[in-house]
């Protein structure tokens, strides 16, 4: 059983958190060609 708020949210969430992975490792490469990994574990 799961409450009402949460009934339907499932379908867009899991797609929304997968994209936005693959958009952050794809930036976090760029960033490494960029900036030096002193930098990057900075951020």
């Amino acid at each position: 059983m799961s409450e009402e708020e949460y009934v339907g949210r499932v379908g867009v969430l899991n797609p929304l958190f997968m994209g936005a992975m693959v958009i952050s490792m794809s930036l976090a490469g760029w960033f490494k060609v960029k900036f030096s990994q002193v930098t990057m574990y900075g951020l």
